[in-house]
């Protein structure tokens, strides 16, 4: 009698035409059940199809020796299977921090930049992604409570360009029921079984809750959900790629537009559909996009409101006479630099946005929120002229810089500083000082340094300004 996954593994290939006789296929391979049943499967019909399996194991470096460990099984296994396996490491955590994503998301992309470098090392007609039809019911369900539109309830496809989900219709249970009748014991990922992630509390305990009390094959509704969704989207992919061909433009920094015109004209399905698509096509990935974003730049556009957005730290969005989308260049290293301010007269920051100017003036009343950010672009401080010791020197933060912020008994990091004011680490590093021979003033947005203290008027100040260019952030 045939075996149950293998069999509904020979119908999923054939119904969805996932690849054919005498392809290549690269197999992701993570040592978990899910991938190893797909691997040992796809090795028992490797003869019956004529494929040619490598398999290919990222190490994320995120659970020390644990990861060492999935290392060492898969490579036994794949030798066991007589398959070629590729193994590369890749530090997890601090490309996370590098480019300001969760540590999923940027584990997710890491991954599908490693498979896609192999299928093209190996020559792979297909990649193949042992995510299960209780995967795709988590993933549907994690959109729908964050916000989302047709294409998250599309969650995972059968095939997404080269990436293929041959066990699709195949449960977690009849994962680990092969395994068990192929001798596998894989590898527990102890994180797996904390209810913390909201994956693994949907899993544990949403999810059996719902079924006991609401819908015993509420999975199933689910997952007919996701197929009706799944052949709207393919129509909407469709339409957008014929809407960005037509309307998209490339801009000098190697982003896109479209003349708000133009967009206003789009069928209200297809709007919030072609925002997402421009995303992707700029960021690799919509993944950490909500709806809630999609439909601000949507009412932004319709209305002619002027606005841009940051989301999540990869793109930035601009509304106006037309929608531009850029990409965040990654990693953002600003180049280290200092130079002199002048008494009297604008310097041009190095090798980022933004003028310095300098004016000696006499003040007649202490201004208001000294050394904070103004309501309007730029940022302006008031120093009395007998507490600098010239000359005055613009400059990049420094590893040790401090200074002893206004209204502060102590003296504290710049660093620190920046950290707990709510800076994002993609934008530290682009944070300037302006000090003199004694030490730091003024860091433009955070704080002046107890010396800008204006004690009486009239007095003779420097005020230093920094100016940027005018945007409006919402």
């Amino acid at each position: 009698m045939s075996d149950p996954l293998l069999a509904a593994l020979r119908s999923a290939i054939a119904v969805h035409g996932l690849f054919s006789h005498g392809q290549t296929l690269v197999v992701g391979l993570s040592g978990g059940q899910d991938s190893c049943a797909l691997v040992h499967a796809l090795a028992c019909l490797r003869g019956e199809l004529d494929l040619r399996l490598h398999a290919a194991h990222l190490n994320h470096m995120l659970r020390g020796r644990a990861s060492d460990g999935d290392e060492r099984f898969v490579a036994d296994l794949a030798h066991a299977l007589s398959i070629p396996l590729i193994i590369r490491h890749a530090d997890i955590g601090s490309a996370a921090v590098r480019t300001r994503r969760s540590t999923q998301e940027a584990a997710r992309i890491e991954r599908r930049q490693f498979l896609e470098r192999c299928a093209v090392e190996v020559g792979a007609d297909a990649i193949a992604l042992a995510h299960t039809a209780d995967d795709r019911v988590e993933t549907v369900l994690l959109n729908v409570f964050r916000g989302t539109g047709v294409r998250g309830l599309a969650a995972m496809p059968w095939r997404d360009g080269k990436i293929v989900r041959p066990l699709l219709a195949v449960t977690r249970a009849m994962t680990g029921a092969y395994c068990r009748r192929a001798a596998i014991s894989p590898r527990l990922d102890a994180s797996n079984r904390s209810v913390h992630y909201r994956r693994n509390w949907l899993r544990h305990e949403l999810i059996p809750m719902v079924e006991a009390r609401i819908n015993p094959q509420v999975k199933k509704a689910i997952l007919d959900l996701a197929d009706m969704a799944s052949a709207e989207t393919a129509y909407l992919d469709a339409e957008c790629t014929r809407a960005i061909e037509q309307m998209a433009r490339p801009n000098a920094s190697g982003g896109l537009d479209i003349q708000s015109e133009d967009y206003c004209r789009i069928a209200p399905a297809l709007r919030t559909h072609l925002i997402r698509g421009l995303i992707a096509r700029l960021a690799g990935s919509d993944a950490d996009i909500t709806r809630r974003d999609v439909v601000r730049i949507d009412n932004a556009l319709l209305t002619g409101h002027k606005a841009s957005w940051m989301l999540a730290g990869r793109v930035v969005v601009t509304t106006g006479p037309q929608l531009t989308i850029q990409p965040i260049a990654w990693p953002a290293e600003p180049v280290p630099f200092e130079v002199t301010l002048p008494n009297d007269g604008d310097t041009a920051v190095p090798g980022r946005r933004g003028t310095v100017r300098v004016a000696l003036e006499t003040l007649d009343s202490i201004p208001q929120g000294e050394g904070r950010r103004p309501r309007r672009p730029g940022y302006v401080v008031h120093v009395p002229v007998e507490a600098v010791d010239p000359p005055l020197v613009l400059r990049s933060v420094r590893d040790g810089d401090r200074m002893q912020p206004l209204g502060m008994t102590g003296h504290k990091k710049i660093r620190d500083h920046l950290r707990d004011a709510g800076i994002p680490p993609i934008v530290r590093p682009k944070a300037l000082v302006v000090c003199d021979r004694r030490g730091i003033l003024w860091v433009p947005g955070l704080a002046a340094d107890e010396r800008a203290r204006i004690k009486s008027v009239p007095t003779v100040v420097y005020r230093i300004e920094l100016l940027t260019e005018p945007e409006q952030t919402t």
